[in-house]
């Protein structure tokens, strides 16, 4: 465990840095007492005292009370203001005391040497203790954390992509950072409450570091490509640290890949490097300084499998496929939820409940499975139930809950729709195609939705109109297809 420093050579930080950060933070506050001092930035009551001292010589700051040292009061004289100002127009920061770059590296490279990694058996059980079935699933999620190799996991909305995901990082053991990582007179904030859970007890001596779980950085359809780079944040002062270095030692989830602004291919290409090499590289202050980035990546999507290119399949190795839940699966999510908001659920409304999925035919709603459904359903029930009055969740309620469900209901009206067969096409071209041609394309006859992917668009069409009046239309566009392959017949539109 990381000592508590008790001098300033201690901190391996300069005197005059360390000096700086303290004059600083007393001109910021006014007045500001020892204690509060030492907690604001992370460093000893024998540090803050010996550089308190060599202030008061210069005549930079005062003292304020009488007492005891932790509880008397700190100022800036005239002259410190004075003094303060200027430091902060050169070095503007004030937080933590800063790790130096040197330490970091090394503890975070110390820290990588732990694959292939033991998962204790009592570790997995608690973390899949309300994962319901999914049993090869987790398996294969398992060997991915072992081996700290990348995992893409593939499956209709609602079957438990995301809730697997956030999962994993129950798996692996905890990590110790710096708040804060000084490179020169920059500083990069590492430590983010976002995503970096403090273990609770077992903390350094060193304030300065922090143990917490294994990070699970989660990222969705907001990310754009900018947010894999150092960024000045203007109001803390500081260098933000990308998240893919905030996930050193943990996950980088990315959920409903392809549904981001950016390419898919872009996003996979920025994170080559991280990916294969185990460390990022940025430019501080004109000097290209390394990172490490020894984090297991998940990605998810709801989209088809060729979302992802062959040449990046290469570096997320494994693979899940998500099915649809059975009907005991979604007995079992309905029970588990309801336990969980404390429900009494009765046997008719569990019957009901299951019939969403029964064909039409059966008197059902020909719903596909989904486990969101079973949780959003017992919050609908619960509110329903309560405004009525009643006990427990009965048939009735249940009836009620279902049709409040915009999904449901949406899903229900599209079994009424004319069945047909979908086929999914490649088609390549000879230059890269635009949204506004992807368009144009996904607005012919029979095209039912399309993605662009550099010189490829695939679309997912009524198997009715024939490959070649397909290429016909696009023909038609002024375009010029040079391949096209048939990946898939495998769907029905109106089946949900």
């Amino acid at each position: 465990m990381l000592r508590e420093p008790k001098k300033v050579e201690d901190l391996n930080l300069p005197k005059e840095y360390v000096s700086d950060l303290v004059l600083k933070w007393v001109y910021s506050r006014g007045y500001i007492s020892f204690r509060d001092l030492c907690k604001e930035m992370c460093i000893s009551l024998h540090i803050l005292d010996e550089v308190v001292r060599s202030l008061l010589e210069e005549s930079l700051v005062e003292v304020v009370g009488k007492g005891l040292l932790p509880t008397l009061r700190i100022r800036t004289t005239a002259k410190g203001r004075e003094e303060a100002k200027r430091i902060i127009s050169r070095d503007p920061y004030i937080g933590p005391t800063p790790v130096k770059y040197e330490d970091y590296l090394e503890l975070s490279r110390e820290q990588a040497k732990r694959y292939p990694l033991e998962i204790p058996e009592e570790k997995i059980e608690e973390a899949f203790s309300d994962v319901i079935n999914l049993e090869e699933a987790k398996s294969v999620l398992i060997e991915a954390l072992t081996t700290g190799m990348g995992l893409f996991i593939y499956g209709p909305p609602g079957t438990g992509k995301t809730y697997l995901m956030r999962r994993a990082s129950k798996l692996l053991p905890p990590v110790v950072i710096p708040r804060a990582i000084g490179i020169g007179r920059h500083v990069v904030k590492l430590f983010d409450p976002d995503f970096h859970r403090l273990i609770r007890g077992n903390q350094p001596e060193d304030k300065r570091y922090v143990k917490v779980e294994a990070p699970s950085v989660s990222l969705g359809t907001e990310l754009r490509l900018e947010a894999f780079e150092m960024k000045y944040d203007e109001r803390e002062r500081v260098i933000k640290a990308p998240p893919q270095v905030k996930a050193h030692g943990g996950l980088l989830l990315i959920d409903d890949l392809g549904r981001q602004r950016d390419k898919p291919e872009d996003i996979m290409n920025r994170l080559i490097i991280p990916l294969e090499e185990r460390r990022d590289f940025f430019v501080i202050g004109g000097t290209l300084y390394e990172f490490p980035t020894d984090f297991t990546v998940i990605l998810s999507t709801n989209l088809s499998i060729w979302v992802m290119e062959t040449a990046h399949l290469r570096r997320v190795p494994y693979y899940i496929s998500m099915p649809y839940p059975s009907l005991d699966d979604m007995r079992q999510a309905i029970l588990m939820y309801s336990a969980k908001e404390g429900e009494e659920i009765e046997e008719e409304a569990i019957e009901v409940f299951l019939s969403v999925y029964k064909s039409p035919k059966e008197g059902g709603l020909g719903v596909r499975p989904a486990f969101s459904h079973a949780r959003d359903l017992i919050r609908i029930a619960k509110g329903v139930r309560m405004r009525e009055g009643l006990d427990s969740i009965d048939g009735k309620v249940m009836r009620e809950a279902i049709l409040r469900h915009s999904q449901i209901m949406i899903d229900s009206f599209r079994t009424k729709l004319p069945r047909h067969k979908i086929r999914t096409l490649s088609v390549e071209f000879e230059d890269e195609i635009s949204k506004e041609v992807e368009r144009d394309i996904s607005s012919i006859r029979g095209v039912i939705r399309s993605v662009s992917l550099g010189k490829k668009v695939y679309l997912d069409t009524v198997a009715e109109i024939t490959t070649t009046e397909i290429l016909e239309e696009i023909r038609k566009l002024g375009l010029k297809p040079v391949n096209l392959e048939i990946i898939a017949e495998q769907k029905h539109l109106g089946s949900s």
